[in-house]
């Protein structure tokens, strides 16, 4: 197993792209992001991430960790840095670990979401990938157990099969969350299908209680950018919540552009802000600015021109989403990640990852 480097921090990314992150969440959001990220250990993620509501020009963000690798979660500096997580890490490296007799393989994948904005935000949610996605809701609610500790309430197990039961055929479940407090939400579901209005349409006879025609508005308009789109539904301890996501996938500049322009022109984001999330995906190379990672400069220097490397930013998805308020609203996924990569061309910088 390979352990965090000295004090090497995710902080290290977040500081070389301050001046874009200052773009988009001012130069105090920017610090407080790069404060936080100092107590991540980089060997922990593979990337870090930003969730930015749109709806106003100097948002507060979210903080996420993409989880490189889940042994790095047993690494005695990772434990140590995280010991303010531990009762939520445990059952997230369990869960990693282990699985249940219906699954081959355990969890493959998992993110960590801090809402920076709670004064209590120690508490982190945490989101999962089953190995075997499937349409069963059983994934879903054995991911939730596995993680939080305890056993789902009995409406959140019967909602869960019921949408299984309606979605069997036309989706898989994809992504778990076990949401913190002082979230309504104790769980979500993040569903991939071929098709968002017959996703909804499988959420509403799966017991969903939300608006149908603000969330068949949501998945017309995602349906219209040409891009994949995810549902995500939450589950309270009484059943599903009236709350409803489309998570837009942004795989080019193209698509990205298209996204931004269309939130924006759907006035769920505000045009100066829209404006700043158009000049991401960015590459920040070494001489671009005084606090590029150093170990990235030793690694160019050792490598020489074979590869490059670059700290690189992108919109990772946009989420739009109903509310029981009725009015939708949106938010961009940032991803920032370091990346030493073998070139083709000399002077060739990556400037999008090639997978989420």
């Amino acid at each position: 197993m390979t352990t965090p480097i000295g004090n090497e921090t995710a902080g290290d990314a977040v500081r070389a792209t301050f001046d874009h992150l200052a773009g988009v969440v001012g130069s105090y959001g920017a610090h407080r992001l790069a404060r936080f990220a100092d107590r991540i250990p980089r060997q922990l993620t593979s990337y870090v991430g930003v969730e930015l509501p749109l709806g106003t020009r100097r948002p507060s963000p979210d903080f996420l960790v993409h989880i490189a690798q889940p042994e790095h979660l047993a690494a005695p500096v990772v434990r140590e840095a995280l010991a303010p997580f531990e009762s939520d890490l445990v059952g997230l490296e369990r869960a990693m670990r282990e699985a249940p007799a219906y699954l081959t393989q355990p969890l493959h994948d998992a993110w960590l979401e801090w809402d920076l904005s709670n004064p209590c935000f120690d508490r982190p949610s945490v989101f999962a990938a089953p190995s075997q996605p499937d349409s069963s809701g059983a994934n879903a609610v054995w991911v939730y157990e596995a993680i939080a500790g305890r056993p789902a309430s009995a409406p959140m197990r019967l909602g869960a099969e019921a949408f299984g039961r309606s979605l069997r055929g036309h989706g898989m479940v994809t992504q778990v969350g076990v949401m913190a407090p002082p979230r309504l939400a104790n769980c979500r579901i993040v569903v991939d299908g071929s098709d968002l209005g017959t996703l909804v349409a499988a959420a509403t006879d799966g017991g969903w209680p939300g608006s149908v025609a603000d969330a068949e508005n949501l998945a017309s308009l995602g349906g219209s950018l040409g891009v994949h789109g995810l549902m995500d539904l939450d589950l309270g301890s009484d059943g599903f919540l009236p709350s409803l996501g489309i998570e837009l996938s942004i795989a080019d500049d193209a698509a990205h552009h298209r996204v931004i322009d269309a939130v924006r022109d759907a006035g769920l984001c505000h045009p100066e802000l829209a404006a700043a999330l158009r000049r991401w995906p960015f590459a920040v190379v070494p001489g671009d600015t005084d606090a590029f990672p150093a170990r990235l400069v030793r690694t160019q220097a050792f490598l020489g021109s074979h590869v490059r490397v670059a700290v690189i930013g992108w919109v990772n998805h946009v989420k739009i989403s109903t509310s029981a308020q009725g009015s939708p609203a949106a938010k961009a996924y940032l991803g920032i990640r370091e990346c030493v990569l073998p070139v083709s061309r000399p002077g060739e910088v990556p400037h999008r990852p090639s997978s989420r």
